[in-house]
């Protein structure tokens, strides 16, 4: 095992990529970062916790989207909130985190959950509206947890559609981000899921406006037209607007972490240039 003094090093030039980039100085630019953090290891062993105060610190994110928190909420909590405030929440471990400047306002009416169904339960995904005061732009915010498709590490086979409960966990909320994305800016990100998958059944592709999906009557296609900025295993970042609105992309995998299931990632969104 890797010592907690080794993983940390592993992370120090991603913090020097950051202070070189002259993108990243722009007031405009905004640093989203993406991360199912398996809070079950968190709360398991103090150097992971450690680890994942060490990795928030180091990338300095603006606005975080968290995954799988449930079992290291207070933990979690304890060193976020200092220089976050929790913009929205479900009882499934998904966290929308925003950093305490006053930079973005989160009215509490404007944020929300829904229902993601899977085979033994539920997670559920999370949004939230964010007001920029510096550059008078809004911003949609979904944070999702789609469930495995069904056969994964062959549990089922010969099945006609293997990843319906992922379908409809997009379909279920595609409406709404639809409405967004002609007030503003919307960005989704998480973990996915996407392991395995057969034509017409991307749910990454069907974002992007270059798939169908098969298992939800009256949900095969949108027009939204997302661009998929940043990926790693499982877990994603997309946003509408422009491609050249998302830079700077940064990932990081589980062997490079340490602990848990997934990799992080990270990237810069000019939300001036977005109108």
């Amino acid at each position: 095992m890797m010592d907690l003094t080794r993983r940390l090093f592993l992370l120090a030039p991603v913090t020097f990529l950051i202070i070189v980039s002259a993108e990243t100085t722009r007031a405009d630019t905004v640093k989203f970062l993406a991360w199912n953090i398996t809070g079950a290891a968190v709360a398991e062993d103090a150097n992971n916790l450690d680890i994942s105060a060490a990795i928030f610190s180091q990338e300095d994110a603006d606005i975080i989207l968290l995954s799988e928190t449930r079992r290291a909420e207070s933990a979690i909590a304890g060193v976020l909130d200092d220089g976050y405030i929790l913009a929205a929440t479900s009882g499934d471990g998904q966290d929308i985190w925003i950093r305490n400047t006053g930079r973005f306002s989160v009215d509490p009416d404007s944020t929300g959950s829904w229902r993601v169904t899977r085979g033994r339960g539920t997670q559920d995904g999370v949004w939230a509206e964010l007001a920029d005061s510096q550059s008078d732009e809004r911003v949609f915010l979904y944070n999702v947890h789609l469930p495995i498709p069904d056969n994964f590490r062959n549990r089922e086979a010969d099945l006609e559609v293997n990843n319906p409960a992922q379908q409809q966990g997009i379909c279920d909320i595609i409406a709404q981000m639809e409405e967004d994305a002609g007030n503003g800016l919307v960005i989704i990100g998480g973990d996915f899921n996407d392991i395995g998958l057969a034509e017409n059944e991307s749910v990454i592709d069907y974002l992007q406006g270059t798939g169908v999906l098969a298992a939800v009557p009256g949900c095969s296609s949108t027009d939204i037209a997302m661009f998929d900025a940043v990926n790693v295993d499982v877990t994603h970042i997309l946003g509408t607007g422009d491609a050249a609105l998302y830079g700077n992309a940064g990932t990081m995998t589980r062997d490079d972490i340490g602990f848990g299931q997934h990799g992080y990632v990270t990237i810069f969104v000019s939300l001036a240039d977005a109108r």
